[in-house]
């Protein structure tokens, strides 16, 4: 018995190597804990916000593994905030509190796509991106999402994050009314165009919430989920159905 729970040490000690070695945070609970410097690093960026638009209309959300309730590791905090305006200042203004922020936290920043490029959206690019949804290849199937540095700074990528972003777990930091209210209704629209577009790729009407998450997971029937892009968490899932059946009964209303 003592040798298991001598070679159980183990295991929980190199986990624990592992994750700090590729600079994941475990999500705690004591007083020092992950939680808490997760939950502080947001007011900072919620009171920073603020202070940078002002009276203006934004929202502001995190999405990815930080916005997920049951979330045992952090990687990085991923923001991204909906405005009226972009202009390059504004951008790199929202960039230097952002880095500085994390690297006050020690949190790690995930710079896959530049952070010029995805921090910042206006409602107008967003709604663009809720209106068309996910490309389409020439076959009629959703295009596969390429890892070339073009690609990832791309408009086209960018759309497909904020669609992504729109119709996952998402959590507001910061937000006027105006911006919380512009916000909801971008989701609505995503909503509806991810329901239509799955049954495009179908061919024929969904009938079930469980349906319509398998579809989804498996880019309408036609691969294995990886160019939609959604996780298979918990959480995304329940978001997924919660979609399905929100546009189910507004299209009955």
């Amino acid at each position: 018995m003592d040798n298991v729970r001598g070679l159980l040490d183990r295991i929980e000690y190199l986990g624990q190597v592992l994750l700090t070695d590729r600079q994941y945070i475990c999500m705690g609970d004591t007083a020092g804990s992950s939680t808490n410097r997760l939950q502080r690093a947001e007011r900072k960026l919620s009171q920073r916000l603020y202070d940078l638009f002002d009276n203006n209309d934004f929202a502001a959300v995190v999405y990815g593994s930080s916005a997920l309730q049951n979330n045992a590791i952090l990687s990085n905090i991923d923001l991204m905030i909906f405005a009226h305006g972009a202009e390059s200042s504004k951008i790199q203004k929202v960039v230097s509190i952002f880095r500085s922020v994390m690297e006050g936290e020690g949190i790690l920043i995930d710079f896959e796509i530049p952070l010029h490029r995805r921090l910042l959206v206006t409602f107008e690019f967003a709604s663009q991106a809720a209106e068309s949804g996910p490309p389409l290849d020439e076959t009629g199937n959703v295009s596969s999402i390429s890892d070339a540095s073009e690609y990832l700074s791309s408009d086209e990528m960018l759309r497909r994050l904020a669609f992504i972003v729109l119709t996952t777990p998402n959590k507001i930091i910061a937000a006027t009314t105006g911006g919380t209210n512009r916000l909801k209704g971008l989701e609505m629209t995503t909503a509806r165009k991810l329901v239509t577009t799955i049954q495009h790729l179908r061919q024929s009407e969904v009938r079930t919430a469980d349906e319509f998450v398998n579809l989804v997971m498996s880019d309408g029937g036609q691969g294995e989920g990886k160019h939609l892009g959604y996780q298979p968490r918990h959480d995304v899932l329940k978001k997924l159905r919660k979609i399905f059946h929100d546009v189910q009964n507004t299209s009955l209303e």
